[in-house]
């Protein structure tokens, strides 16, 4: 399905962004990965290309513009074309919203926000002069409200905003723009509770072939869509719309908006939360 592609893979080193790169490598993909942790991304790369195949290094954070570019011209100028990304490199962040302190905060908005959004700018402009290539952004359903993830849900609700402008920018341009919200047993997660429907996480290599779609060129019709894949369902997330009737009347005071949002409206309002 990626024969030939060249596809980048940011947080590659370990979890689902190792399983990412192995699994698009095993689809035809020529890569170039990246990850902060340096021996990691070795690791990786060495398993890769005693597999027999094609890989770059690309060590560094995200967050730093230098690198994310470096990222995209690595894959042109040793490829010849950025045909993919795998926008998928973030810290985590779990615990009550009351510990958070500046600096964790300021550091997962650094990696997961700003990072996310300089590797999908600098592949974006290299993809608009090709005329083709996918984006995938990797997201998370913490964005919709999962206890203890404020911070982290915040960011990945940050990127799925990103998903959704950058693709309706993207339109009918031949570059495509779209997210997948996993759910995997990686390391990340370690101190999650347990999903309230009781469905065990897979682990990350049952997530992958749903990035090896998404990244091909069959996945570009999912142009701005967030994909939700657990291994057990499959999904699209609700876009944040209008999803109800537009009420024009009686909108003019507090009290008659008081009444339009308390009985006409009040049927739509949705439980907060993922679970």
């Amino acid at each position: 399905m990626l024969d030939g592609a060249a596809i980048v893979v940011t947080g590659a080193g370990a979890g689902l962004g190792r399983a990412y790169a192995e699994a698009i490598a095993a689809a035809g993909a020529r890569l170039v990965i990246n990850d902060v942790d340096r021996d990691a991304l070795a690791d990786v790369a060495k398993s890769l290309e005693a597999a027999g195949h094609a890989v770059e290094v690309v060590a560094g954070s995200v967050s730093d513009w230098d690198v994310a570019a470096r990222l995209i011209t690595t894959a042109v100028d040793v490829y010849g074309s950025v045909d993919g990304v795998v926008n998928n490199a973030a810290v985590f962040q779990l615990g009550d919203p009351r510990e958070l302190t500046e600096k964790a905060l300021r550091t997962i908005v650094d990696v997961n926000v700003l990072g996310s959004s300089f590797v999908a700018l600098h592949a974006y402009r290299v993809m608009r002069e090709q005329g083709r290539g996918s984006i995938l952004n990797v997201v998370s359903g913490a964005h919709v409200g999962i206890p203890g993830m404020t911070a982290y849900g915040l960011t990945k609700g940050a990127v799925a905003s990103l998903t959704y402008n950058l693709a309706v920018d993207a339109a009918g341009t031949g570059v495509s723009v779209m997210a997948l919200s996993p759910v995997a047993q990686t390391g990340m997660g370690v101190g999650v509770g347990a999903r309230a429907d009781g469905v065990q996480r897979p682990q990350p290599d049952r997530i992958a072939p749903a990035v090896v779609y998404l990244i091909s060129e069959r996945g570009r019709h999912l142009n701005g869509q967030v994909v939700r894949f657990d291994s057990h369902s499959l999904s699209l997330m609700q876009l944040p719309n209008y999803r109800t009737e537009r009420i024009t009347d009686d909108i003019d005071t507090a009290e008659g908006i008081g009444r339009v949002l308390e009985t006409r409206l009040s049927a739509d309002v949705e439980p907060v939360g993922l679970y």
